[in-house]
């Protein structure tokens, strides 16, 4: 996220390109361009491209503000650090307002403005940006709410979200289709294991922080013989292994291993979430989840086996 934020404010910066007695070079080239339809429109998709990009530097700011926050009062008690964030929070919530109030009328003069290609539509326009504004508004009310519950001296809230997850605890057994596993602890690492059907094919374990603040990882697990474990991404690799220990009946066991040491460094907080599906990476095939169990239709993007993160349970510390 710090990265992206990073990258997001030298685009816009970019584009903030002054003339020597200080006015907005982009306003100055929409003055020059009156009467020429098709210079107007592109001056006006620079302004945009610049909002755009302050306003995803302002959001990638608000979650690794909202992960700092998360982490200070769920994990270390710490009301006043959490405390701390919000009303930079705040603040950027409301720069995102007037983001939204910019874009509309340049939404309103050009109709391209919005459109998705991909998606053969138009993702946001005049009224889209109205609503916007409007939920950004309840925002500013909810967090007064969490900072009345910080000052209280309790944690911050729970979101909706989690309020209705599945959850999970330490050391209790489950059994997820053809999966029978347990979530256990040593130390703080975190350890998933369990037996396989026959009829498993292959498994990925995928952990992630509280706020969704860093990339999932995933731990691929493909049976015994037809492939290696891996995680994904690399550098929070822990370890795993599958291994059928010669049993007649077909069935294979797997361990998988989340190091302390591994999350600590990614600085979003320990793990929260957890799933777990049924999974043939490398090659094709089904791919299903485990757990939680749900009828939601799980997406394959690059190596991860889903994007969705209903699709997770909650861990319980």
């Amino acid at each position: 996220l710090a990265e992206a934020e990073e990258l997001a404010r030298r685009m816009s910066a970019l584009c903030d390109v002054r003339e020597p007695d200080g006015r907005d070079a982009l306003s100055v080239l929409e003055d020059t361009a009156a009467g020429h339809a098709e210079r107007q429109r592109q001056v006006a998709m620079m302004k945009a491209f610049r909002l755009q990009m302050k306003s995803a530097a302002d959001i990638y700011r608000f979650y690794r503000l909202r992960s700092d926050a998360l982490v200070a009062s769920r994990e270390r008690g710490d009301a006043k650090q959490a405390l701390g964030c919000l009303d930079e929070l705040q603040a950027i919530i409301r720069a995102e307002q007037a983001v939204s109030s910019e874009l509309i009328p340049l939404a309103q003069a050009h109709d391209r403005l919005g459109f998705h290609a991909d998606a053969g539509k138009r993702i946001y326009g005049p009224d889209s940006l109205a609503r916007r504004i409007a939920r950004l508004g309840e925002s500013l009310k909810d967090i007064e709410a969490i900072r009345a519950e910080l000052a209280a001296g309790r944690p911050w809230p729970e979101s909706a979200r989690e309020r209705t997850a599945v959850r999970i605890g330490f050391d209790s057994e489950k059994v997820s289709g053809d999966v029978r596993w347990r979530l256990t602890r040593d130390g703080g690492d975190l350890i998933v294991s369990g037996t396989c059907a026959a009829s498993c094919k292959g498994l990925a374990v995928v952990f992630s922080d509280l706020a969704g603040a860093g990339f999932p990882v995933v731990c691929h697990l493909p049976r015994p013989g037809t492939g290696d474990g891996v995680f994904e991404p690399r550098q929070t690799a822990g370890t795993c292994r599958a291994q059928t220990d010669g049993r007649a009946d077909g069935c294979w066991t797997f361990e998988v291993r989340y190091p302390q040491a591994k999350w600590t460094a990614r600085g979003v907080g320990r793990p929260e979430w957890l799933t777990l599906v049924s999974d043939t990476y490398p090659g094709g095939g089904e791919v299903k989840p485990l757990w939680p169990a749900t009828d939601r239709p799980v997406f394959r993007r690059g190596d991860l086996p889903w994007v969705d993160g209903e699709s997770f349970g909650k861990i319980v510390y």
